[in-house]
């Protein structure tokens, strides 16, 4: 149980991802990065180096739009990835075959995207405020003590990682329940409430995944452009049992929220995920 919600493991979350992954990995793959290394590429040659960055100086007029539409880029493309995969697998379940609705991701890019972006660019936003506004208090206390970058990255972490958490699953609303952009939000902070541990315990063991990944395709093809595309490759791929697991943990919350309201309201028709239990018990 997790916060009085009748959610699964840990484990039973990773093994229902990683298992529909394997069970057509190159399809699945192949069609991933297809569609995700065109934007990628072109990602990756917009991005400026660190370097450039960091000694940018009156540069970084010229230089920050780039990182944003680098940025910007990179993460339709993740979306677009993400609302073919989920689409793909709710077709599975529905019974309807293998199939990839590209019709269908076009029709809810626009919105899906909508929200994943403002979820995104918004997190960031306000741990950039966050950070700046406590170097600038920490400064007045502690100077120019070392102290103060680490402690004020770890106020914003602390600051930013509710509103995360809290609205993690607005892009899944979006997607699955067909919710326009306020009420991807509001759906979120309603379904994660409770679930909060599970979230972080999913997300925090793919970043580790993820940043494996990378450290051994890094090692092995270099920094370079073509080494930074296979590294941009290999976290795509082991991004699909990402999503399938937390769209797995999304129905579960779906449907717990949809037998509550039906205990207060036996009349009311379930309203939860959009794919019933029995129709889940296909992927057990």
């Amino acid at each position: 149980m997790e916060g009085g919600k009748g959610l699964r493991s840990l484990f039973r979350y990773l093994e229902f991802g990683v298992r529909l992954h394997l069970e057509d990995f190159a399809n699945l793959t192949g069609v991933v990065l297809v569609v995700f290394l065109p934007f990628a590429v072109v990602s990756i040659v917009l991005h400026p180096p660190l370097r450039e960055l960091i000694q940018g100086g009156g540069n970084l007029f010229v230089l920050l739009p780039r990182v944003i539409l680098s940025q910007l880029l990179m993460r339709v493309a993740q979306a677009f990835v993400f609302i073919l995969l989920i689409l793909k697998l709710e077709a599975h379940l529905r019974g309807e075959g293998n199939i990839w609705d590209i019709g269908g991701a076009l029709g809810r890019f626009g919105r899906v995207v909508r929200v994943d972006i403002a979820y995104v660019f918004g997190i960031q936003v306000l741990g950039l405020f966050v950070l700046w506004t406590g170097v600038m208090v920490l400064s007045v206390f502690f100077g120019q003590s070392p102290i103060v970058l680490p402690l004020a990255v770890t106020i914003a972490g602390v600051l930013t990682i509710g509103p995360a958490i809290r609205f993690y699953f607005c892009t899944f609303s979006a997607l699955i329940h067909n919710t326009d952009f306020v009420a991807s939000f509001r759906t979120s902070a309603e379904l994660s409430s409770g679930a909060e541990r599970m979230v972080v315990l999913i997300v925090m063991t793919f970043l580790v995944a993820w940043f494996i990944v990378m450290r051994i395709f890094q090692g092995f093809f270099g920094d370079g452009l073509f080494g930074q595309i296979v590294v941009q490759a290999g976290v795509m791929a082991f991004s699909i049992p990402y999503y399938f697991a937390t769209y797995r943990l999304y129905l579960d919350l779906s449907l717990e929220d949809s037998r509550r309201a039906a205990m207060k309201d036996p009349e009311e028709p379930p309203s939860g995920g959009s794919a019933p239990d029995d129709d889940l018990s296909r992927l057990e």
